[in-house]
């Protein structure tokens, strides 16, 4: 069937057929495909919705668009659709590594306010986010994972379609989203998944149901490829951790490896989705098992020493891993020109800190980006000095901002109303909102 006939199809809301869905793939692949007729397509799909079939026909068209990738050992992945101070990856890789899983991670950048993993990582000097497959194979092979951009043959049909919902408004249809994540994911070679769909107003999914909905329709399609997974929501209004921006991030990582610094709620999500792919591929009984032998890890070095030949093998000087791993010296990674703190201005009880706003301030200060091309300052981020709960007096600092350029009087506002103080105590709750299994099971 020629394209504009498939095009009529969908745009009358009728289902399309697997070799009707390979063949839009394959001309939006191949060029034939006008780019006005690409994001016809996009359109009816999000408008009219897509049927489980149709999920399952685009995920494995983009997936055969480009190379699949094998690898020996039992391989698993972590997916995050992003938030403020989300550095889980960073700290989960050495230490799942270091209990036997082997992770193939491919990961993104910075779009916008959301913090990108390879742009953490490019903070440390030498860091190679471009490996090559042979590279990938080494670096399994010698330490047990890596952390690298997609390379060309991955899943080249998404790279084309995603650019083209990212202008044509269509970046929030399930059935998109859950092709373009899964297509990678397969197609990188991982058997086991844990996705994190955060949930809140610093989050793409902003209430729990409509999130509910995406980790349902990836399950569902995932389990058609073989994909054993688990979709955990948690909560995205405040920083995750205590540190914004790319090298601050990247010192608070490596102290949580060194076993110096535990955020409640960053330790919580490490632990957690750790906790489901050991025990979703067998290598713990139960999640008590998971949780102790991952803090263990921690505790005992090992995902320390697993993160420094990780950097060493992704193309980071053996002097300069061994100062910001061993030796903590942290000189070396970007600094910023300027620190400004900022202080409480009432006394009583932290009950909010927006993640949202503290991410506008770091990202009009150079610390993200509005296109792929757009330079990172990797210097530029936020500490935040207090936790949600925390009682707190007039003059206390709550946060310190790095900067590289002056700040504007708007941010100064930004971040005074960024701190909500109640004058009742507020409780700790957990960032976990439920975790949906293969099976319907949550907990």
């Amino acid at each position: 069937m020629a394209l504009q006939q498939i095009l009529a199809k969908k745009r009358r809301g009728q289902p399309l057929s697997t070799a009707e869905i390979e063949e839009f793939v394959r001309t939006a692949s191949s060029g034939e495909a006008h780019h006005a007729q690409i994001g016809a397509m996009l359109m009816a799909m999000s408008i009219h919705g897509m049927s489980e079939e149709e999920i399952q026909g685009l995920t494995g068209a983009m997936v055969k668009s480009g190379t699949k990738m094998e690898w020996e050992g039992i391989a698993a992945d972590k997916h995050s659709t992003g938030g403020v101070g989300d550095k889980v990856s960073i700290p989960l890789v050495p230490i799942l590594a270091e209990l036997g899983l082997k992770i193939p991670m491919i990961s993104g950048r910075s779009l916008e306010y959301t913090g990108g993993t390879l742009d953490k990582l490019e903070s440390i000097p030498g860091y190679n986010v471009n490996l090559t497959i042979e590279e990938m194979k080494k670096c399994l092979e010698t330490c047990g994972g890596f952390i690298s951009a997609a390379t060309q043959d991955v899943c080249p049909a998404d790279k084309i379609l995603y650019s083209i919902r990212d202008i044509t408004s269509t970046v929030d249809c399930n059935g998109l989203v859950t092709a373009s994540i899964l297509s990678k994911k397969i197609a990188e070679g991982a058997k086991y998944l844990i996705q994190d769909v955060k949930v809140g107003n610093a989050a793409f999914y902003k209430d729990t149901q409509s999130a509910e909905e995406l980790a349902r329709t990836m399950i569902a399609t995932a389990e058609g490829f073989g994909l054993k997974m688990a979709v955990s929501m948690t909560k995205m209004d405040h920083p995750i951790g205590r540190a914004v921006g790319n090298s601050l991030e990247i010192i608070e990582c490596i102290d949580i490896l060194k076993g110096k610094h535990f955020p409640p709620d960053l330790m919580e999500l490490i632990i957690e989705l750790g906790g489901e792919l050991l025990v979703m591929t067998g290598l713990a009984s139960s999640f008590s098992e998971a949780k102790e032998n991952m803090k263990t890890t921690l505790k005992n070095g090992k995902a320390l020493k697993r993160f420094e030949k990780l950097l060493i093998n992704q193309g980071v000087n053996e002097n300069v891993a061994n100062k910001i791993c061993s030796e903590g010296d942290y000189s070396i990674l970007p600094k910023a020109k300027f620190i400004t703190e900022f202080l409480v201005k009432e006394k009583g009880y932290v009950e909010k800190i927006n993640a949202l706003s503290i991410a506008k301030v770091c990202f009009n200060l150079g610390a993200g980006r509005n296109v792929p091309s757009d330079r990172i300052d990797h210097a530029v981020g936020c500490l935040i000095q207090v936790v949600q709960g925390e009682n707190v007096d007039p003059g206390k600092c709550w946060a310190v901002l790095h900067h590289n350029t002056p700040l504007d009087p708007k941010i100064q506002v930004e971040m005074d109303s960024a701190l909500k103080v109640s004058t009742t105590s507020v409780p700790h709750t957990s960032i976990l909102i439920k975790t949906i299994r293969s099976g319907s099971c949550t907990h």
